[in-house]
């Protein structure tokens, strides 16, 4: 957590951290990345926890490979980066037709891959499925109308916040931002977690432990 204050990719790591440390479930994280992938890692060592890790671009795939192991998998996505759903569709029909990610029961899901339309696949297939959901550079998805819904509020100048509504797309959600003084680029970037799984008092119950100030003091 050294580097969270000036890490512009982990804006998300308060929320994965505490919602790991608060959950005892397989975890499936879309795009790898440091501050993903090892933190997992590190956060599920000595347990039985099992780590699915997938990424489309193989150079950056390979930087993670050796973390590699028996609660461990990283597999390459042949998708390629164009922004649109037959890109989307590669990533759900590799998870359809992979028996060890089918034969496995997930309790938190991580969306942070490229392109952005994937992330959208890859919640679409999931929501239904997994009890807690993240997804990191939220804001893009509502201000671009692809779905959710986005009102820029009063922000001190040159940065950007908005009150989103995702009802439209899940049953429960919890928009989180770094603080103000934190922000990585102009939109911090926030942070979805969300569930279509859990009951009203299940998700509230988690969003409580939730803490994104402590990381930041």
């Amino acid at each position: 957590m050294n580097k969270l204050k000036t890490d512009s990719f982990g804006t998300h790591r308060p929320c994965l951290i505490d919602l790991v440390k608060n959950t005892t479930g397989n975890i499936i994280e879309f795009g790898c990345g440091n501050s993903s992938t090892i933190l997992i890692k590190d956060l599920i060592k000595n347990t039985d926890r099992k780590l699915i890790s997938l990424e489309s671009n193989l150079e950056w795939l390979n930087k993670f490979k050796h973390l590699e192991d028996d609660n461990h998998k990283l597999f390459h996505i042949k998708a390629g980066t164009l922004d649109n759903d037959a890109t989307g569709k590669i990533w759900i029909d590799f998870i359809k037709n992979n028996k060890l990610i089918n034969n496995l029961d997930f309790e938190v899901c991580f969306i942070d891959q490229s392109p952005w339309t994937a992330r959208t696949h890859a919640l679409n297939y999931f929501k239904d499925k997994i009890p807690y959901i993240i997804v990191h550079d939220v804001d893009y998805f509502p201000v671009h109308n692809k779905w959710g819904k986005a009102v820029q509020i009063t922000a001190p100048e040159g940065k950007k916040v908005y009150n989103m509504d995702f009802s439209d797309i899940v049953k429960h959600y919890r928009v989180y931002y770094p603080p103000l003084e934190y922000f990585a680029g102009p939109t911090g970037p926030p942070t979805l977690l969300c569930s279509s799984v859990l009951n009203d008092t299940e998700f509230n119950k988690m969003c409580e432990n939730i803490n994104y100030e402590k990381y930041y003091s």
